[in-house]
């Protein structure tokens, strides 16, 4: 006699019938995410690669650079007698400006060093100072290379003994006969000056400029800026090593300048941008241009034989106020 299940009695209220043991459960629904919330399953991949770069590079970024000045461990198969090689002087700052120095070797002493550290000075202050091709006072090289001569004859005239009645210090603005401390005296050759330990150097934009024209100096297709570039290094260097001047100075035979017939001591003590609102006042006459007083984009003023009193010389000015950066 089969058993006949007995019919389950709901409960009181509405609660639903409790499930019976041999019900199957209904399925579960999966949630998806939307495409856009997806994770890529390359990222598991990537993930742990992208930790470990970052790791190495913050080792790398915390460990200490070695520094060049410490000197390696000698290893200990080398005999404790063997000699040291010698240590190379470092070059001048001033080589810095051109960066062309001529080749140093071991036989160098610091002499020699120092006179092509001050022609390298030398040849920034002639590149700095002539037009070079492409330049609106550009004519041609050869007014240029006149203007570079006639520059260093105003810097050897403001070396030796001034003209009578003259003083260095009021020809130059310094007593020294230095050449550095003639092209760094206050107020003198724009961008040249020395720093507060007394060191020579030049604005940014001087070094701006040589190192624009040093490129182009470089050039198969700018043969004059290389002509202009190497002929101020030449004559600058010949001058520091001979101290003499190869070429006539240009000005050396003036006496009467016109138009008013001024009486001049003849030769170069000035030279300034060519344009008639600069003046460097006091006893400096303006060389015209019927006496080539006009070369490479330059004015050059002579002095006047018998000085005349001035109330605003160059001797007045602070000497040893150094101009800003």
């Amino acid at each position: 006699m089969s058993r006949k299940h007995k019919t389950q009695k709901p409960r009181r209220g509405n609660a639903p019938p409790l499930p019976r043991p041999n019900d199957a459960a209904p399925p579960v629904e999966r949630v998806r995410l939307h495409p856009r919330f997806r994770i890529p399953a390359i990222v598991p991949i990537v993930l742990p690669l992208l930790l470990v770069c970052v790791t190495l590079g913050v080792i790398l970024l915390c460990t200490p650079a070695p520094r060049e000045d410490v000197p390696s461990p000698v290893p200990s198969v080398v005999a404790h007698n063997t000699p040291k090689p010698k240590a190379r002087r470092a070059h001048p700052p001033s080589m810095l400006i051109t960066g062309t120095p001529p080749r140093l070797d071991a036989q160098t002493t610091a002499e020699q060093e120092e006179e092509i550290a001050i022609a390298d000075y030398l040849a920034a202050l002639l590149i700095n100072e002539i037009p070079f091709p492409g330049e609106p006072a550009f004519k041609n090289a050869d007014d240029s290379k006149a203007a570079m001569q006639a520059i260093l004859w105003t810097l050897q005239h403001r070396r030796t003994s001034p003209p009578k009645g003259y003083t260095r210090q009021q020809v130059a603005a310094t007593a020294s006969t230095n050449l550095v401390d003639i092209i760094t005296a206050f107020n003198q050759v724009e961008g040249f000056y020395k720093t507060a330990t007394a060191r020579h150097t030049v604005k940014p934009r001087v070094k701006e400029r040589v190192a624009y024209l040093r490129l182009l100096a470089r050039r198969a297709d700018t043969p004059t800026i290389a002509e202009l570039f190497d002929y101020a290094h030449a004559v600058a260097l010949d001058y520091i090593q001979s101290d003499a001047l190869p070429f006539d100075d240009p000005f050396l035979t003036l006496t009467n300048l016109p138009p008013d017939a001024v009486e001049v001591t003849g030769s170069s003590y000035g030279w300034m941008t060519d344009d008639p609102v600069f003046h460097p006042g006091g006893n400096f006459v303006r060389i015209p241009d019927d006496c080539g007083g006009a070369l490479g984009g330059n004015r050059f003023f002579t002095l006047r034989k018998t000085p005349q009193p001035v109330t605003n010389t160059v001797a007045k000015i602070a000497l040893d106020a150094t101009p800003p950066n």
